[in-house]
C-alpha cells in the first residue's frame, strides 16, 4: 500500500470518527437531566417542549442570568478599580500627573461593569477625558469620579488626578495660542461670507492640508538600495532558471542514455551514435520549434567533434558544461572506454541505463510525496469545514 493510499484511508478513517461522534450527540437521551446554562449577561429565551400521553406543547420561559454572591461582587468591585487604575495611572505612580486628555471607556471589558464618569472641573477636564489646560497659569488638581454598575449594584469611586500649565514658550503652548487665535478670528468674522487666514501666527504655520513628512530624503536612500534590490532580483531570477534548467536535465538523462546505448548495441560508433541524436534532435525542434538543454549540448558536442576536436576533450567539455553527476559519470565512462580501448561499452552503457531509471524512479516518487503533502492541507480544511457544517445543529439543538 502506498503512502498516498494510506492517507485516503487516514482521511477517510477520522471523518467516519466524527460522523458517528456526531450522530451519538444528536441521539435523544430521555433518561439523562437537561442542562440549562445561565447565560453571562442580561437574560435569554428558553423554548421546550412538554409532553404527556398524545399532548404536546411548546413552552417557552425567560432565563435571567446568576445572580452574584456577596463575595464575588466585592471582587468584581475591586477588579473594576484596579483597570480604571490602570487607565488613569499606567505607571503606577504616586501621584496622577494629565498632560494630555485621556480615552474614559464605558465600560470594563475584563469585568463586565458599565462605567460613568463625572469631574468636579468640567472646564479643565471633561467626562470624556478631554483635558484643556491652556487657562491653567499653575498646577491644578481635579477629582474624577466614576459610578461603576454591576447589576443592581452601584458604588462611586474618586481620584484625584493634578494638571499641569503649558510650559513657558514650548511648542505645545504655542499651538494652544494658534487654536484659540483662529476661534477668536472666526468669532469676530461671523457676519461676514468668509475670512481670511494668515500663513503663520506666532511661528505656527497654518495650512488647509497636512503636511507632507520629507519623502524626498528617501530618494539617496533608494538610490542605493534599488540597485541592490534589482541585482538580488536577477540572482534568484537566474538561480530559478538553473534549478528548472538542472531539473530538465535529470528528467532528460535515463531517455537520453537509453537511445545511447540501443545505437551502440546495434552496432554504430560513439561519434555516429551521437550524431544521429543531433540528427533526431534538429528534426523534431523543426517540428515542434522547442529547444531542449540536453539535445542543445549534443549539438555543440558533435560540431567539435566534426571540427576536429579529440572525442575524449570533447566528452571531458561536456561533463563540464552540464556539471551534473549522472553525465558527468557517463562522460568519465565514454573517455576510459577510449582510453583503454577493451570492449564491454555495451554492458556498461546497460548498467548505466538501469541505474539512471532507478534514479528517475526514485525522484518521481519524492515529486508524488511532495504533491500529496501539498493537497493535504486543503483536504483537512473541507473535512474540518464539513465536521462544522454537521456539528453547529447538533450544538443548537442542545442549547449551546
Amino acid at each position: 500500500m502506498g503512502k498516498k493510499e494510506k492517507l485516503e484511508l487516514i482521511a477517510i478513517g477520522f471523518f467516519l470518527v466524527v460522523i458517528a461522534i456526531v450522530l451519538m450527540l444528536q441521539r435523544p437521551k430521555a433518561s439523562e437531566e437537561m442542562v440549562i446554562r445561565r447565560p453571562g449577561s442580561g437574560g435569554k429565551k428558553q423554548t421546550l417542549y412538554l409532553s404527556v400521553g398524545d399532548l404536546q406543547e411548546k413552552f417557552s420561559f425567560r432565563v435571567k442570568e446568576r445572580e452574584r454572591t456577596k463575595e464575588e461582587l466585592e471582587q468584581l468591585f475591586q477588579n473594576t478599580r484596579e483597570e480604571i487604575e490602570k487607565i488613569l495611572n499606567p505607571d503606577g505612580a504616586d501621584v496622577i500627573w494629565l498632560t494630555h486628555s485621556l480615552e474614559l471607556p464605558e465600560e470594563c471589558v475584563a469585568t463586565g461593569a458599565f462605567l460613568e464618569w463625572d469631574s468636579s472641573e468640567p472646564g479643565l477636564l471633561s467626562k470624556k477625558g478631554e483635558v484643556n489646560r491652556g487657562s491653567l497659569t499653575e498646577e491644578t488638581e481635579v477629582t474624577l469620579m466614576v459610578r461603576i454598575t454591576l447589576g443592581e449594584e452601584r458604588r462611586e469611586e474618586w481620584f484625584s488626578v493634578w494638571l499641569l500649565p503649558f510650559l513657558p514658550e514650548s511648542g505645545e503652548h504655542s499651538l494652544y495660542l494658534a487654536g484659540q487665535y483662529l476661534e477668536r478670528l472666526e468669532e469676530e468674522t461671523r457676519y461676514e461670507d468668509s475670512f481670511t487666514l494668515p500663513k503663520e501666527y506666532e511661528g505656527v504655520s497654518i495650512r488647509e492640508t497636512e503636511e507632507k513628512k520629507k519623502w524626498y530624503l528617501l530618494i539617496p536612500v533608494a538610490f542605493f538600495l534599488i540597485p541592490v534590490l534589482v541585482l538580488a532580483g536577477k540572482r534568484q531570477e537566474q538561480e530559478k532558471q538553473k534549478r528548472l534548467w538542472e531539473k530538465e536535465l535529470l528528467a532528460a538523462y535515463p531517455q537520453l542514455i537509453t537511445k545511447l546505448t540501443l545505437y551502440v548495441g546495434a552496432g554504430l560508433s560513439l561519434r555516429n551514435a551521437w550524431e544521429r541524436l543531433a540528427a533526431e534532435y534538429r528534426e523534431r525542434r523543426k517540428k515542434t520549434g522547442k529547444n531542449e538543454a540536453v539535445y542543445e549540448e549534443i549539438l555543440m558536442l558533435t560540431g567539435e567533434l566534426k571540427n576536429g576536436t579529440p572525442e575524449a576533450k570533447a566528452y571531458e567539455a561536456l561533463g563540464r558544461r552540464l556539471e551534473l553527476r549522472p553525465y558527468q559519470r557517463c562522460m568519465s565512462l565514454l573517455i576510459g572506454q577510449l582510453e583503454k580501448g577493451a570492449g564491454g561499452l555495451r554492458e556498461k552503457l546497460e548498467y548505466e541505463v538501469r541505474l539512471a531509471w532507478d534514479k528517475h524512479r526514485l525522484r518521481a516518487e519524492a515529486v508524488g510525496s511532495e504533491a500529496q503533502t501539498k493537497l493535504l492541507f486543503p483536504m483537512m480544511g473541507m473535512l474540518f469545514l464539513v465536521f462544522a457544517i454537521v456539528m453547529l445543529p447538533a450544538f443548537f439543538q442542545m442549547g449551546l
